[in-house]
């Protein structure tokens, strides 16, 4: 991983234009590697087509009885390194007191105390081993029925250099909380209710609130789906290609949305 960073790193450094993800990135890039803000533009991920809210009754059906999840359920989707701050999720929701389960999805793991926290074992210290589904590997098809059926999408991320997961979430109709670090809020805008990464008590408290207040759960799903529907794959492609094609052309700036000069 190291050596990957010292090259990538160099890379950058060396490169006559840099495309970033988000505005975060890109002051990262800026701050961090020291390239010159006139050589960094920013251009948006999208979510992909099948992350949509439209029903798929069989595909629904069948995902919820494969992970077991047929009673409304709470979900997290992402990685289980420190960085994504899934030992916080596991105490506020203790906290909480949420009737709901709690699916994580993917494997803990706990041979590399450095990168990953040992989440079984936080289970069982905080007495939810009884409310909290590790689903396991959850295969790409099965993510956006997993998206639509939750009752609601928690993100406690530290860091996200765009936050692509929430996004996907988003789309499918999810009611989304989400931490306000880094690039997140560039993502969910107002579609969601952030909290920071930091803040236990914070995240407790929203759990409590929203997890039984079907007005807001409706209003968040609304709010998503109009959100993510301004990021996409194509948009993603067009601009790729105009800074491309324009630095191919001799351009030698970019301003921070990726347009050249």
């Amino acid at each position: 991983t190291r050596c990957y960073n010292r090259l990538a790193a160099a890379g950058t450094r060396r490169a006559q234009a840099v495309i970033a993800d988000s505005d975060h990135t890109r002051s990262d890039v800026v701050s961090r590697l020291g390239v010159p803000e006139t050589r960094v533009g920013r251009v948006y991920l999208g979510a992909e087509p099948r992350f949509s809210a439209t029903p798929n009754p069989e595909a629904d059906r069948r995902v919820r009885a494969h992970y077991g999840l047929e009673d409304p359920f709470l979900l997290y989707m992402g990685g289980m390194d420190w960085r994504k701050n899934v030992s916080m999720l596991l105490r506020s929701y203790a906290r909480a007191g949420i009737k709901y389960p709690l699916a994580i999805a993917g494997e803990p793991r706990s041979t590399n105390s450095q990168a990953f926290p040992d989440l079984r074992s936080e289970v069982l210290r905080h007495g939810i081993a009884d409310r909290v589904r590790f689903l396991g590997w959850v295969a790409d098809e099965d993510q956006p029925a997993l998206y639509r059926a939750a009752h609601l999408f928690v993100f406690p991320s530290h860091y996200e250099g765009f936050g692509l997961t929430p996004l996907e979430a988003m789309a499918c109709g999810a009611p989304v909380l989400c931490s306000d670090a880094t690039s997140l809020p560039e993502v969910v805008g107002d579609a969601a209710l952030m909290f920071s990464p930091d803040d236990e008590a914070a995240l407790t408290h929203l759990l409590r609130t929203v997890v039984d207040d079907p007005a807001l759960l409706v209003d968040l799903r609304r709010r998503g789906i109009e959100r993510a529907q301004r990021f996409s794959w194509a948009k993603t492609a067009s601009e790729t290609a105009t800074i491309l094609l324009a630095v191919a052309g001799g351009a030698r700036t970019l301003d921070p949305a990726g347009h050249t000069g």
